[in-house]
């Protein structure tokens, strides 16, 4: 269903639209593919950091060639660390996970934790602005004031529109 005559979009074409991504992938496959991704303002104070974690990545990682920095990751890391820290860390106790049928897994092994439902609705409360833009929930979806529209071309997604609540596709 790569061939000509169908059209593929992909929700959420974030970051994974790396140099390595494409290289490990076939590129003609993905040739025209129309995708979106939320939309973050590049700024200096981003590109910075981002300089900076790719230095120390490969200082620490020198085997690992190419490492992107997804900035749908940094969000949610920063939001997680967030919730954590609005919990209360007093109860990070486990309990065994109650799993029926474990023959063909090691999830007998697997514990829950007991902070869950605390950390969820902290998660789901969490807001900031920060390097990426914006950051909110609302009805447990996270928000984007803007979304690009991609479309794969060669080895790269090349952006082709933006779409707003306000303004629609432009």
């Amino acid at each position: 269903m790569m061939s000509e005559g169908y059209v593929w979009i992909a929700n959420d074409l974030a970051d994974c639209i790396s140099p390595k991504f494409t290289r490990s992938f076939c590129h003609r496959c993905m040739q025209g593919v129309l995708g979106v991704k939320p939309y973050v303002p590049k700024t200096k104070e981003l590109e910075n950091f981002q300089f900076r974690w790719k230095r120390n990545f490969q200082q620490d990682n020198s085997d690992i060639v190419d490492k992107h920095l997804s900035t749908t990751s940094l969000r949610c890391t920063i939001a997680l660390a967030m919730a954590i820290e609005k919990t209360s860390t007093a109860n990070l106790g486990f309990q065994k996970a109650n799993v029926s049928n474990t023959s063909a897994t090691d999830l007998e092994n697997l514990r829950v934790s007991q902070n869950g439902p605390n950390l969820v609705r902290a998660l789901s409360n969490t807001s900031f602005i920060g390097l990426t833009g914006d950051f909110r929930f609302i009805n447990g979806q996270l928000q984007s004031l803007a979304f690009q529209i991609v479309n794969m071309n060669e080895n790269e997604a090349r952006r082709v529109g933006f779409w707003t609540p306000r303004k629609g596709i432009t």
